[in-house]
């Protein structure tokens, strides 16, 4: 046997033997997902007579995150921006749960006019909130809102910090109310002013880091707010869902080899379905001992590291951005006096 020959079969033995080791590695992955969350959520906890929001809920995971907290009976609303979509999950979620407790209300938050709009219906018909759940996420192409803003920063971090600052007197006359906010460990870890969040080229990478340091914005602006509800009964808290099927177009802007990767390897085998990954949101806005504690991180149904210190640089850029989107979503002194 010639060494050429030899060395033809080491190679192509070498290269099966990695896929047939890859191949194990993804179906375990997914069996370990699927087991590592699945029924971990507490079940027996009744929320009738509370009054829960989620945003982005008439479809993907935040429209089973609403299911679950349905079923629980409490009072649930739908913040969505298509009319159409959202009246059409609250009807499924009221025939799968019975629950007619369940509301569509109209909200963009890609408009601050709308949030506005929105926080005054709200205090309109609701004594309570319990639980304000920001899960609502998207990836745009390079635009500019009606407000002057990248959309995927507004709607991923402007909009929600805009929300929940209006919301904080109904969240603060509710005992033991809690803010979810979905969210990702990863952005970028230096950056001086809200511009550099926004990547204007069209590249994928872009639409990934725009994503990301939205989500970095949203998680310095949450912690700030943390801080000045120490004296209130009102829990921030952050759930870091595994990936999942939803139609998010994170990666749609891929080269056509990594889209195939994505489709046939990374959401056949890495990705949970959309109501698998919701549990560990339910979680996070549930359990009991979450709300002992506040700013913390919750992954697979329990609190997690994301890996980061909360250095001085950190300090310094939550103080920063706290008072440049203060200015950014035209909050007044009187809107948010209560926090000092």
């Amino acid at each position: 046997m010639s060494l050429t020959l030899i060395i033809t079969l080491i190679i192509l033995g070498f290269i099966v033997s990695s896929a047939v080791f890859f191949m194990l590695y993804l179906i375990f992955t997914k069996i370990y997902l699927k087991f590592r969350i699945v029924g971990t959520c507490p079940a027996n906890l009744c929320l009738v007579g509370r009054t829960v929001i989620v945003t982005g809920a008439n479809k993907g995971m935040g429209y089973w995150v609403a299911m679950d907290f349905a079923k629980r009976g409490a009072k649930v609303i739908l913040a969505c921006r298509n009319k159409t979509k959202g009246k059409e999950a609250v009807e499924k979620i009221q025939s799968e749960t019975e629950n007619k407790n369940v509301v569509f209300q109209s909200l963009n938050l890609a408009s601050f006019k709308s949030i506005r709009a929105f926080v005054q219906e709200v205090k309109k018909n609701e004594r309570r909130l319990d639980v304000l759940v920001n899960n609502a996420g998207v990836v745009r192409p390079n635009a500019v809102t009606e407000d002057g803003f990248h959309p995927t920063l507004q709607v991923n971090a402007l909009g929600p910090f805009l929300l929940t600052i209006l919301l904080i007197d109904l969240l603060k006359s509710t005992k033991h109310s809690r803010i979810v906010n979905v969210t990702t460990k990863e952005g970028s870890e230096h950056f001086d002013i809200l511009e550099d969040l926004v990547d204007k080229s069209d590249s994928w990478f872009a639409y990934v880091r725009n994503y990301e340091n939205s989500k970095k914005c949203l998680g310095l602006l949450m912690t700030s707010l943390s801080d000045k509800l120490q004296r209130h009964e009102v829990t921030v808290q952050f759930a870091v869902p595994r990936p999942c099927r939803t139609d998010l177009q994170i990666y749609e802007n891929l080269p056509e080899f990594l889209k195939f990767f994505k489709r046939h390897i990374f959401i056949t085998f890495l990705c949970l379905e959309a109501n698998e990954s919701a549990v560990n949101t339910v979680f996070t806005a549930l359990d009991h001992q979450v709300g002992n504690f506040m700013c913390k991180y919750y992954r697979d149904c329990e609190q997690w590291d994301p890996g980061h210190q909360d250095t001085e640089v950190d300090t310094y850029l939550r103080k920063k951005i706290w008072w440049k989107c203060v200015e950014y979503v035209q909050l007044k002194p009187n809107e948010f006096s209560g926090l000092s």
